[in-house]
Parts: C-alpha cells; sequence; structure tokens
C-alpha cells in the first residue's frame, strides 16, 4: 500500500520536468481490460503537454519510458485500485495503486500534482480496519469514500475441526506415543486432562496474537488510527494490546464490502470529528484574541511554512482539485518541517489554507 512516507517523498520531489498521470481503474470485470486504454490515452496528453512546453522528443521519449513498460505487464492492469498514480522523471516512474477514486488528470511541471493524494496525508482521512473471526482475519485500508483489502501475513483461521484433531492426538494416543512434556504455551493439564472447550481457548490465545504481532508490524511507523470488527471473545483479546482506536461487535463475515466500509467508519467517526472540532476551535480562539500564532492571510502562511514554522496546516477540500504550485509548495514545506495536515469540508467556513503555527 502507499504510505505516508510514500506520499511525502512525491510532495518534496521537485523532478522539474515531472509528469503526473492520474486515472480512475476499473477493478473487476471485463471492464479492466479498458485501463491500459485509458492509460496509453494520457501518455500521449503527456507527451503533448512535455512537447508544448517545449522539451524536446527524445527527452520526452527518456521520461515516459519506464511509464510506457507498465503497457506490457498484463497482469499488472488485472489488478488495480480504484486510483492509479504514475510519477514520470528522469529518474525513472513511481507507481502507486490508490485506494479511491482520481479525477483523471495529466500534469506537468516542476512538482508532481499530489494534491489529490492528500487524503492519504491528512489526520483522520485514513484509517485500518481489521475483521477476525474464527475463519480467519483480514486488513483494509480504509478512507471517506474506499475499502481496499491489504496484503498482510494474517493468521488463516481457528477450525474447531483442527482443534478437536489436535486435542484428540495427544489425549488418546498410547503413553509411550504421546509427548513427555507440553510446549512452551501449553500446559501439561491441556494435553492430558483438558478437553476440546479448554484447548480452543488456547488455540484462539494463539491466533489473536499472531494478529497482534502482525498489526503491531505495520503500524509501527505511521501509527494509524485502526478499528476491529469482531467477535466479544477477539474483541477482548486484543483491546488489552493497545493497538485499537476503535471496536465494533459484530460478525464481519456477513457484511458485505459497503456494509463493512459503512460499520468501520461509523465507529471512527466521533473521535475523527471531535478532534477536527477541537482544532477548529483552537485555530479560532487563537486568531480572535490576536495571537500571532494563528496565520490566517495567505502570505503569511507561506512564509511561515518556509521558516518551518507550521504546526497545523489546516486545508480546504476544495483546493484540492485543480493543480495548484502554490498549495504544493506550502504542503511539502510543512510535512517536511513535521507539521500535520488536516483536511476540512465547506461548512468549516475556511476558503484558503490557513495555519497554527509553533511559534
Amino acid at each position: 500500500m502507499i504510505s505516508r512516507a510514500d506520499v511525502t517523498d512525491l510532495i518534496t520531489a521537485t523532478p522539474d520536468p515531472g509528469v503526473s498521470i492520474l486515472l480512475p481503474m476499473h477493478v473487476t470485470g471485463t471492464e479492466t481490460t479498458q485501463n491500459p486504454i485509458r492509460f496509453t490515452n494520457a501518455l500521449r496528453d503527456a507527451e503533448s503537454e512535455l512537447a508544448q512546453s517545449g522539451v524536446e522528443g527524445d527527452t520526452i521519449a527518456e521520461l515516459l519510458a519506464a511509464a510506457r513498460e507498465l503497457l506490457d505487464d498484463h497482469d499488472f492492469w488485472q489488478h488495480q485500485s480504484a486510483g492509479l498514480a504514475v510519477f514520470a522523471s528522469e529518474q525513472g516512474a513511481l507507481v502507486h495503486r490508490i485506494p479511491y477514486t482520481l479525477e483523471e488528470r495529466v500534469v506537468v511541471g516542476q512538482r508532481f500534482h499530489t494534491a489529490p493524494l492528500l487524503p492519504l496525508l491528512g489526520e483522520n482521512e485514513s484509517a485500518l480496519v481489521l475483521t477476525a473471526t474464527a475463519s480467519g482475519a483480514h486488513l483494509y485500508r480504509a478512507t471517506r469514500d474506499s475499502l481496499t483489502e491489504l496484503d498482510a501475513d494474517l493468521p488463516g483461521g481457528v477450525s474447531e475441526d483442527a482443534a478437536e484433531n489436535d486435542y484428540e492426538a495427544p489425549a488418546q494416543a498410547s503413553p509411550p506415543a504421546r509427548p513427555n512434556t507440553g510446549s512452551a504455551n501449553i500446559s501439561r493439564a491441556q494435553v492430558y486432562g483438558d478437553g476440546p472447550p479448554e484447548w480452543r481457548e488456547t488455540r484462539l490465545d494463539d491466533f489473536v496474537q499472531k494478529i497482534a504481532s502482525e498489526l503491531e508490524r505495520v503500524t509501527a511507523a505511521e501509527k494509524p488510527p485502526v478499528v476491529l470488527l469482531a467477535g466479544a471473545d477477539i474483541i477482548g483479546r486484543l483491546r488489552s494490546t493497545g493497538l485499537l482506536t476503535a471496536d465494533v461487535e459484530v460478525n464481519p463475515d456477513v457484511l458485505d464490502e459497503d456494509a463493512l466500509h459503512a460499520r468501520a467508519w461509523e465507529a471512527l467517526r466521533p473521535a475523527a470529528e471531535q478532534s477536527l472540532l477541537e482544532l477548529l476551535d483552537r485555530y479560532r480562539s487563537l486568531a480572535g484574541s490576536g495571537d500571532d500564532r494563528a496565520a490566517s492571510r495567505p502570505g503569511a502562511v507561506r512564509a511561515a511554512a518556509s521558516d518551518g514554522r507550521v504546526e497545523t496546516l489546516i486545508v480546504p477540500r476544495s483546493s484540492l482539485d485543480e493543480p495548484d504550485e502554490g498549495l504544493a509548495e506550502l504542503v511539502a514545506d510543512t510535512v517536511s518541517t513535521s507539521g500535520s495536515i488536516h483536511l476540512v469540508d465547506e461548512e468549516a467556513g475556511i476558503e484558503h489554507p490557513v495555519a497554527i503555527l509553533r511559534y
């Protein structure tokens, strides 16, 4: 999956020229055959824009060579997410599957066009959704509008039949065939005396521990919000790890993808909305008292970002619709100095980027 670090690297890159190709993708069915056709058309548009900006033909071919190689990868086009972002420069092509639909756009400029990727960077804009039942565990990346399953090393499940067999094998064997000790995690009583219910509890503990270990690995770098959809027995065990932001007691196996996304996002919504409300209240309080740490004028925000003084950049979603070199530079300066990005809807009453400054 594309990470916050990937987005940050793209935002701060200065390829000059850089080619950004953003496309919606078909994910399933025969319509996936349209994906490479759409990309071919986008490459033609990129060639045209590069030529119009004064780049020579041989240089254009070199800039787009790595991106053009994707057309020969049939498997690549059959396994897409909702959006595709390809960023080409003299160093080659960076290719990212995006978990939500992108508006089709080809942009040539001194920076990559990364504004549509800001939801991946914004606080409370994306989360991990973990589902777990006795039949297995799955991990998804969720945004406001999408849910995409990730390739994670999660256990396949807890099989009751397997649990019976694991119990019966040592319990029913003749004494010489039985193990003379339990493992580090299984007591002698469990091997010789406990019945299948206790044995299944032990297997469930092991199952949850494997989930927790993988979740800890996946979240180590970015610490995203995590919501768990599972039964009470699994929720109780995973809550104690401190890895969860929210949980929903439900059998996720009976939910389709839309219902799964809705239940997960609804669980995350209260904390996200409260966090944003507190942030906006803080900004307005600073601005209302004349505190210089509230920067509202575009020039003041740009200067503060350039100096590394932006603690929090508040960006209206409407700013993401069109290529804007000024916004790209503003965001790049903010994230490169560990500032945070928050996106707000029109109802917030913020018409252009504003900021809370460190000092």
